[in-house]
């Protein structure tokens, strides 16, 4: 007869976290979808995308859906099917009409989305309309602010509240958001990705308005599915070349686009290098003020033309004040760190990868300056201080 194996305390609990451990799928893809605004019939398009492929034993997809047309919201697994005109996913819950533009509402969608369906990593994405770090003027070309607005409270997402949801996501769950992504416009910006920095390993979005359909998520999903154990890096770099090859016109119509990865550690030494260049620009002696204002008009703009290419804007400075150069060098240097991945169509062949607010008019400066100073870019570079200089 052998012998009963006892194990000690401390040996159960190893066993049973191993044990744990070892159910767990790669990924979990959580997607806070918010369709209480113009963009809700192309909801469910993007989730038959995502049903187009559906989760694996590898990747849970989960969405949390709100539309405005059903006046809910709806939590759903996502499953393969081959119905295009459907959404047949299983609803996991239905909630009462939801205000999407509460920060606390996409905590709690994280919370639950990782305490339901845990994984060894989280991707968390945010579809919505976005418009960078701040709200449009009343007369811009954009009508929502900030990222995920509701129409229904009138609320949307700011990018302080972004950070503190992301830290908050990060202290329920007790770990960094692997990463993060915008299905949404104009918001691969420094101020941005510094605000979740400290909460979030990897982030994705594009600096230039989205085309309508947005994020690919067939043809992404699809080729996820294929290589379920990748990293976080390589996993945004997966999306922005696959976003790239839909719009580039290799698989459909070409339209302009630019999506990023970036790495948010990298954060720190950037922000360092642009303190310093910051202070450089508020000691230019007054024409040489107006020879960075003519360096920012020639410089990169979007659809906001206050959200700057930081790399074009370098280069424009550099050429018109020698001065400038070797403070900009070290910025250079250490945005080829931060930036991992980018890839844009032909138009703009000379991003680089992420924008900065740079107002080239004194009003766009009084109305946002107070709240651009409480961002955590700010007070890392001193940028607002420079902006103000500049623009006297």
């Amino acid at each position: 007869m052998f012998a009963r194996l006892t194990l000690p305390p401390f040996m159960l609990l190893f066993v049973s976290v191993f044990s744990q451990a070892a159910e767990l799928k790669e990924w979990t893809f959580l997607t806070y979808l918010n369709g209480n605004n113009n963009l809700d019939s192309y909801g469910a398009i993007n989730i038959n995308q995502m049903e187009a492929v559906g989760s694996s034993d590898q990747v849970n997809i989960v969405v949390q859906w709100a539309s405005q047309s059903a006046g809910n919201a709806r939590r759903l697994y996502v499953t393969q099917d081959s119905d295009r005109k459907r959404v047949t996913s299983p609803v996991l819950q239905t909630l009462p009409a939801l205000d999407m533009g509460d920060w606390r509402n996409l905590v709690e969608f994280i919370r639950w989305g990782v305490e339901h369906y845990p994984a060894k990593r989280i991707f968390v994405n945010i579809w919505s309309h976005g418009t960078g770090w701040r709200e449009p003027e009343m007369n811009g070309p954009l009508s929502p602010f900030d990222i995920s607005p509701d129409d229904s409270s009138g609320n949307a997402i700011t990018t302080r509240q972004l950070g503190m949801a992301m830290a908050e996501a990060a202290r329920l769950t007790g770990r960094q958001i692997d990463l993060y992504g915008s299905d949404a416009c104009l918001m691969s910006m420094i101020e941005i990705a510094t605000e979740m920095a400290d909460s979030v390993k990897f982030f994705v979005g594009s600096q230039e308005t989205e085309p309508g359909d947005g994020w690919p998520y067939e043809a992404f999903l699809a080729q996820w599915m294929k290589q379920p154990k990748i990293d976080a890096p390589t996993l945004s770099k997966l999306l922005t070349h696959v976003y790239f090859e839909t719009y580039s016109g290799s698989n459909g119509p070409r339209k302009d686009a630019t999506l990023s990865a970036l790495d948010l550690a990298q954060i720190g030494p950037v922000n360092t290098a642009l303190r310093e260049f910051a202070e450089s620009v508020r000691t230019l002696a007054t024409p040489r003020k107006t020879d960075v204002l003519r360096a920012i008009r020639n410089s990169l703009q979007f659809t906001l033309t206050d959200y700057v290419d930081v790399g074009d804007f370098l280069r424009n400075v550099e050429r018109v004040d020698v001065s400038t150069t070797a403070a900009i060098a070290p910025v250079r240097a250490a945005l080829s760190n931060l930036v991992i991945s980018n890839e844009v169509t032909p138009r703009y062949s000379r991003a680089s990868g992420i924008s900065i607010w740079i107002p080239n008019n004194r009003d766009l400066l009084d109305r946002f300056g107070r709240e651009y100073e409480r961002l955590k870019f700010h007070q890392e570079t001193r940028w607002g201080d420079a902006l103000r200089v500049i623009t006297q």
